[in-house]
């Protein structure tokens, strides 16, 4: 994996920590995390079916 690939995914893996901190403390909804979630991958690059993504 190059050292790119290595920092988008790093960015998706800290983005997603923080809106599960989000989802989890009641500020979002299970529904919008999906969202979010698919948003931020798309934006990092990441495939819609990666084994990297929180919900595939």
């Amino acid at each position: 994996m190059t050292n790119e690939k290595l920092q988008r995914l790093a960015a998706y893996k800290t983005s997603i920590a923080l809106f599960r901190n989000l989802l989890s403390d009641g500020i979002i909804n299970q529904s919008e995390f999906k969202k979010i979630e698919r948003i931020i991958a798309e934006k990092c690059g990441l495939s819609l079916c990666s084994i990297y993504r929180e919900i595939a």
